[in-house]
């Protein structure tokens, strides 16, 4: 019980960790949109002045002026409430670093969210069995109930498990697994409950194991599903941010054209002012879609688990005093 209590805490910090993940990207994010914001702001308001001096010389129209002027004043409004969420992001990391969340310590120095980087070395499903510290203290705690069925477990099931892939539907494995671990018990209590127990102490422990066996066997079932979705929404993100840089060439391939247009006599303002909201629009969402695949990426790096903290300790142990 004791192992499976230092695994709870490994799994306690993984979540903790995947706190602090969400909330440092959340600051970056807002950081970099707050960044993209005032740029369009400025591109904004130089493009009302030029229109100003065209209505000066008569090569522009009061409405063409009032149109893009409430553009400066819409774009101005966001402002101040991307930066409260910028503040409240800070504030939750630096509660989460155990800081002062008035003391100011989050640098906003970076104002571009991490590279993505190529997707690491996943494993097989049998690695969870080792690589999870929920699943090492699920294990810890069958060998706190009768060490010989624990020992059974670890001999047995790696093979039941071998032949599995990620290219599976964790649903669709319940099943198959929920039944070679019923038949594993099956084959193991008997033998290993026989030897004069009282029949009550006998039902009290294979109680106690088939709970925490079928325990187990859930919480692998969903370690499978949670590796399985990770991948599946890094996929799909990895999909709609390539369509959504697309759409963004399109659109300030319009907004140029529109803008020739316009200078040019060949239309009103109204074109310019679509193509450049729908610009604008479209460049910040790609911050936030970037952003998001960042958050698919930290959710897969915990469903599939580690040493990490280990390294940490090294590291830590390695650093001059």
């Amino acid at each position: 019980n004791l192992s499976a209590t230092f695994e709870d805490v490994q799994a306690t910090a993984f979540l903790v960790s995947a706190s602090v993940v969400d909330a440092w990207l959340s600051v970056r994010q807002q950081v970099e949109l707050l960044k993209l914001v005032r740029e369009q702001l400025s591109a904004n308001r130089t493009q009302l002045e030029l229109l100003e001096l065209r209505l000066s010389v008569g090569q522009a129209t009061a409405l063409d002026v009032l149109q893009q002027r409430q553009q400066v004043a819409a774009t101005e409004a966001e402002i101040p409430s991307m930066a409260s969420v910028l503040d409240t992001q800070q504030h939750r990391l630096q509660i989460l670093l155990g800081q002062n969340p008035m003391g100011g310590l989050v640098s906003t120095n970076a104002v571009v969210l991490p590279e993505f980087t190529p997707l690491p070395g996943i494993g097989t499903p049998l690695d969870l069995l080792n690589a999870r510290p929920d699943l090492r203290a699920a294990r810890n705690r069958i060998e706190a109930a009768d060490h010989d069925v624990a020992v059974a477990v670890a001999e047995r099931l790696p093979r039941l498990t071998l032949n599995l892939t990620y290219d599976f539907q964790a649903n669709e494995l319940a099943g198959p697994f929920n039944r070679q671990i019923a038949s594993l018990l099956g084959n193991l209590t008997g033998p290993i409950f026989e030897g004069g127990r009282r029949k009550a102490e006998v039902r009290r422990r294979q109680a106690i194991l088939e709970e925490r066996l079928n325990r187990y066997t859930q919480l692998f079932i969903n370690a499978l599903l949670e590796v399985e979705n990770a991948l599946v929404q890094e996929r799909r993100q990895n999909e709609l941010i390539f369509a959504l840089e697309k759409q963004i060439g399109h659109a300030r391939r319009s907004l140029e054209e529109a803008r020739a247009r316009y200078v040019n006599g060949l239309n009103d303002y109204l074109p310019v002012l679509t193509s450049l909201q729908t610009t604008q629009v479209l460049e910040r969402r790609l911050i936030m879609e970037r952003r998001r695949r960042l958050t698919f990426r930290s959710n897969l790096l915990r469903a599939i688990g580690g040493v990490w903290s280990e390294s940490l300790e090294t590291q830590s142990s390695q650093t001059p005093k």
